[in-house]
């Protein structure tokens, strides 16, 4: 084996320098700047990656601050339009009482009217009614010397005494 031989080791160590330092220039001015290159690009694009992926988080949120801000006027604009029919409702079912109220008060004092006159010509009636009874009485029963003006006098002594 021609590795073995000592008297070729001198120039076998020699191009085994050679070849290292050759490799070792080819790799450091080539390989190396092309590496390092690729990994500056490489981390470049990962740094835009990642800002433009904080804009879209920066972006998602101001919409999704901008969609709650929406939500909560739509809610209390909703509140407030079901506060105002409530208010209304309840204005026009307070109208709608008193209105009420009124009408069946006057329908109260109007039949009470109709009442106190009916009474009074039920009242005025009941002395006539009472003497054509009573005359009606006596001649049925054949008393004579009873006539209607008695009738009248009995009647009214009766209503005056209570």
């Amino acid at each position: 084996m021609p590795q073995l031989n000592s008297a070729t080791f001198v120039s076998q160590i020699f191009w085994l320098i050679v070849s290292f330092v050759i490799m070792w220039l080819v790799v450091g001015k080539f390989v190396v700047p092309r590496i390092g290159e690729i990994i500056k690009r490489r981390q470049r694009k990962i740094d835009d990656c990642i800002s433009a992926a904080e804009g879209f988080k920066a972006s998602a949120e101001e919409l999704i601050s901008r969609y709650n801000a929406a939500v909560a006027r739509a809610e209390e604009q909703a509140n407030d339009t079901w506060q105002k029919a409530q208010d209304e409702i309840k204005k026009q079912s307070e109208s709608l009482q008193t209105e009420m109220n009124e009408r069946l008060k006057k329908r109260l004092e109007d039949n009470e009217k109709n009442l106190r006159q009916f009474e009074k010509a039920v009242k005025s009636k009941v002395d006539v009614m009472a003497a054509d009874l009573s005359e009606q009485i006596v001649s049925k029963l054949n008393i004579s010397g009873i006539g209607r003006e008695k009738i009248d006098e009995a009647l009214k002594k009766d209503v005056s005494n209570g």
